[in-house]
């Protein structure tokens, strides 16, 4: 008898911790920044998505090239530091973010999100610098504090998305999906006002 309710407690503790991996598998599944995940991060890929007909990485390289032949013109012509092309210089590095440009699937975990944060933090400073040097029109600041505005909504989804232990993987994906659409937005709504600047519509002075 004494041998026998050893071997069905022993049965009963496998089925138990069996039961338990299954439960904690299925929570890590379905809930990847749960408190039952030891890694916690979701495998996130770029989705197709389009402003004004073209891809995120057709903006980019666009706009890098317009950049590239405006900061060329500023050395061979020997002038004075144009703070515009300059600061767009930071924030065309905020637009190349790996996981933007990544073919690959990119594991969101607590790291990459504090780069984000981070790189967030880095643009908006650029941003803050062009605002409180440079004398733009109305028109002109209307752009900026705009970006800002989108910025500080990215930043409250990335601490969110810290704290998002009860997120599913749809919410994680929704969230995700948000923020590139919000980098398309802001990288094509700077090219705008940018090639303004350029065409001399925002009446700017250098403070």
């Amino acid at each position: 008898m004494g041998l026998e309710m050893k071997i069905n407690f022993r049965n009963r503790f496998v089925l138990l911790t069996i039961l338990y991996m299954i439960f904690i598998l299925i929570m890590t599944w379905f809930y990847p920044y749960s408190f039952f995940s030891i890694y916690k991060r979701y495998s996130w890929e770029t989705y197709e998505v389009y402003s004004n007909g073209k891809s995120y990485k057709e903006l980019l390289d666009e706009f890098k090239a317009i950049h590239e032949a405006d900061l060329m013109a500023e050395k061979d012509n020997d002038s004075l530091p144009n703070m515009i092309i300059d600061h767009t210089v930071g924030l065309l590095d905020f637009f190349q973010q790996e996981w933007l440009l990544n073919d690959d699937p990119t594991q969101m975990d607590d790291k990459e999100l504090s780069d984000m944060e981070f790189n967030l933090q880095i643009a908006k400073r650029n941003i803050l610098d062009l605002l409180v040097q440079v004398d733009f029109s109305i028109d002109g600041k209307y752009y900026l504090v705009e970006m800002l505005h989108h910025i500080d909504e990215m930043e409250k989804t990335i601490s969110e998305l810290k704290q998002a232990a009860y997120f599913t993987r749809n919410d994680l994906r929704r969230n995700f999906n948000n923020l590139y659409g919000e980098m398309l937005f802001l990288l094509d709504f700077y090219r705008t006002f940018y090639e303004n600047v350029k065409n001399g519509e925002f009446n700017i002075e250098v403070s």
